[in-house]
């Protein structure tokens, strides 16, 4: 258990004073009675005096008699009684308090129009995140004291309290709450969703979508569903040539990612390079990059590009299309053109890998799907292989290592074996586009690492799709959107006084100090791309900063 920072700062003063007037208490008792009182004591004679005297409790065994040493004797006392009941108790009140109240669990609280969120977890970790950088007061209601107490140093309002019941949710002041967000299990979930009659429910998928509405549930969120719908909708996006990831941040502007195929003809060459050797290049411009599993925010032009990177692009769709030709040279045969054959490889057929096959099946593409478990391969009318997915026999039975153009979808629920299986595939085929699953928000690094070229994760889409609705009903301005490699571009509104205002773009250091960037800047109508370092913000200045959510919500707290 860790006290606060103001208590230790409080005591480590306390500690430096103490000791410091013992030391300087006793060098003058030793000048006093040898150069005026004319007696020779030790050091350790002079030591005892001074903490005898200080403490107040005894009469020392010296006693001084002439004017100096009793004007010490005085100040020495004085000293101890300040220190004893002007500091020392005041201190130890305060770490009694502080522990009290530390193994006291909350059991109510005095916000209103607040977002109560049921039961702490991933996705809740995540979603009090967002909740807390856009200012929205939130509630964690859990049962478990534990988490309570570890959420409660952290500096989190929580209550203890059962959530399934009335009184727990009248410690959470539920009745003024704007919303409730039930993130525990299908069983916990409809328990208190029975006992509000409203709310939004992350679900397993245990209870189907409209038993839990028919609940009353405002809002369903099945975090495997919405996964597998989106890796299945990229799929045929990447079938069809659109870039991956695109999205909107201002009317007609857009970032996209575009990984690089090793028969690229950019691997090797610098951006510089590519930019210079494209004459129909129409502007747009590189703002990060994914290489060897880490995130390179605003990349030097000096920057090589290699195969299976990935590049974060932004510009207008004409724009994007012909860096697009310049970066993937050989993209449209890469990502499975109509006229050139392509398979396909799915890795794990559970709730996410069934929505997928599903999606591709009727789609007409032909795929293969792997998983341990017999009976979630049953009634499968295309081929399948029983194994692990750490298994290289197993992949190399599927086809992995195999010439041609291929995509692997690795579905599991497991985020090591996920990155496992990512690295063995990578291995086995470099020339294979592998799509990821990313299950705790926290691996996306270490999975991209190991050769994954687009990593979808769970925590990080639920979350944005939950904060979205919660921020309509506080009418606030949320436009943030997930991009596959855990990556969210968000647009703010450059507040009054804000440092962005006092101080140029190259002085900020955003990439080095925050890890994001600032992509555009809309002031009035107008719309700036090209964002010079010496560039000073104005309050009202609406602009969009790209970055990971640790990045975007740093940027947050000290600009927002």
């Amino acid at each position: 258990m860790k006290l606060p920072r103001y208590v230790i700062r409080y005591v480590f003063y306390y500690f430096v004073a103490l000791f410091s007037l013992i030391f300087t208490y006793s060098a003058l008792f030793l000048f006093i009675t040898r150069y005026i009182e004319g007696v020779k004591y030790g050091v350790a004679d002079a030591l005892h005096w001074v903490i005898v005297s200080m403490a107040t409790r005894a009469v020392p065994d010296v006693v001084l008699t002439t004017t100096a040493g009793k004007t010490l004797s005085i100040i020495v006392s004085m000293s101890g009684i300040v220190l004893m009941f002007g500091l020392l108790i005041p201190i130890s009140n305060t770490i009694w308090k502080y522990l009290a109240w530390r193994f006291e669990h909350p059991t109510s609280t005095t916000l209103r129009d607040h977002v109560v969120v049921c039961y702490y977890s991933k996705i809740a970790e995540k979603l009090i995140g967002e909740l807390e950088s856009l200012n929205i007061p939130f509630l964690v209601l859990d049962p478990r004291a534990e988490v309570v107490h570890s959420l409660f140093e952290k500096g989190v309002p929580c209550v203890v309290g059962d959530p399934t019941s009335s009184e727990g949710l009248k410690r959470a002041n539920v009745e003024s709450a704007k919303t409730v967000v039930m993130c525990g299990t299908d069983v916990q979930n409809t328990a208190v969703l029975l006992e509000l009659g409203s709310g939004i429910v992350v679900a397993e998928g245990t209870i189907k979508e409209e038993h839990l509405k028919m609940a009353g549930a405002d809002m369903v969120v099945v975090p495997k569903k919405l996964v597998g719908d989106h890796v299945a909708h990229r799929i045929i996006e990447l079938m069809k040539g659109v870039p991956v990831g695109e999205v909107e941040f201002f009317k007609g502007l857009y970032i996209t990612e575009l990984p690089v195929n090793p028969e690229s003809g950019a691997v090797g060459k610098t951006i510089m390079e590519v930019w210079n050797s494209n004459e129909k290049r129409m502007g747009g411009r590189v703002i990060a990059m994914w290489k060897d599993g880490k995130l390179i925010p605003s990349p030097a032009p000096e920057t090589v590009i290699t195969s299976n990177s990935v590049l974060v692009v932004v510009g207008t769709p004409e724009q994007l299309r012909t860096i697009e030709d310049s970066i993937c040279t050989e993209r449209c045969k890469c990502m499975g053109a109509p006229h050139t054959p392509r398979r396909f490889i799915v890795i794990g057929h559970g709730e996410v890998g069934k929505e997928v096959v599903r999606r591709l099946m009727d789609a007409g593409v032909g795929v293969v799907v792997i998983d341990s478990n017999p009976h979630a391969l049953s009634g499968l009318e295309c081929p399948t292989i029983v194994g692990s997915a750490t298994d290289e026999e197993v992949l190399k039975e599927a086809g992995v290592d195999q010439p041609g153009h291929l995509t692997v979808l690795i579905l599991l629920p497991d985020d090591s074996e996920s990155a496992l299986s990512t690295l063995l595939v990578r291995d086995m085929n470099p020339r294979a586009f592998i799509i990821t699953r990313e299950n705790n928000g926290e691996n996306i690094d270490k999975i991209h690492k190991a050769g994954s070229s687009y990593v979808v994760s769970i925590p990080v889409m639920c979350v944005e799709v939950i904060t979205s609705e919660i921020a309509k009903k506080y009418n606030k301005k949320y436009k943030a959107e997930p991009m596959a490699q855990g990556l969210v571009v968000e647009v703010f509104e450059v507040p009054e006084k804000s440092l962005l205002t006092e101080f140029d773009l190259e002085s900020l250091s955003l990439p080095r100090k925050f890890g994001c960037s600032l992509i555009g800047i809309k002031r009035g109508e107008d719309v700036i791309l090209d964002i010079k370092p010496d560039e000073v913000l104005k309050e009202g200045d609406r602009i969009a900063v790209v970055g990971t959510e640790e990045g975007i919500s740093k940027f947050r707290e000290v600009f927002i």
